[in-house]
């Protein structure tokens, strides 16, 4: 459902080690083996049904029962619809940010380089696109993701004007050590970051 999954701008450069490869979006890869393409496009589709399962399930428990049950939901089911979109493969998927709301959010060390890119690259209004970095082990695609509807400032935005008092009060019984709020609509929240093992 187009109307209910968030807009996702893609990519960004970024200095990583030089045991890294970084590539440029599939358009511009003249990769004879296909294999980045692959990455690249299996990336872009699964970070897109993951997006739209965690959304269709964050609509429906809206719908049902108001915003402050939807953080409660978020809170046992977001997680598991997520390892559900790859159950059995050799794929992880993540969401991280440096404002995370679940623990589990929260970057590495290396996925710090990745998001403060991306937020310098947003924050100068530069186009983002798509970024995979490899190397022996492992292919990470990493796709940013913006406050791109008013649905999301209910939990996201301001506490004081966007979120209500009740949902408020969930967020904090629920993620005592939550970073996620204050965004405004357009901005920068984190990134998919999909990890495909060799």
């Amino acid at each position: 459902m187009k109307n209910l999954s968030l807009t996702l701008l893609l990519g960004f450069s970024v200095l990583v080690s030089c045991q890294n490869k970084i590539t440029q979006p599939p358009s511009q890869i003249a990769s004879a083996s296909g294999t980045t393409e692959r990455y690249q496009t299996l990336g872009d589709s699964l970070s897109q049904s993951a997006q739209k399962a965690v959304m269709q399930a964050l609509m429906k428990a809206i719908s049902e029962k108001g915003t402050a049950h939807a953080v409660d939901f978020c809170n046992t089911n977001a997680l598991p619809i997520l390892a559900g979109q790859t159950a059995g493969k050799q794929i992880r998927i993540e969401r991280i940010s440096e404002k995370y709301r679940n623990p589990a959010d929260k970057p590495t060390l290396k996925d710090l380089p990745v998001l403060h890119s991306f937020a310098k690259k947003h924050a100068d209004k530069e186009p983002l696109k798509p970024i995979l970095i490899e190397n022996k082990k492992q292919a990470i695609y990493f796709k940013p993701i913006l406050v791109a509807m008013p649905t999301c400032l209910k939990c996201h935005g301001d506490p004081t004007t966007d979120i209500e008092p009740t949902t408020l009060r969930v967020i904090q019984e629920k993620y005592p050590d939550d970073r996620a709020t204050g965004y405004a609509s357009g901005d920068f929240r984190g990134l998919w970051k999909i990890t495909f093992l060799k």
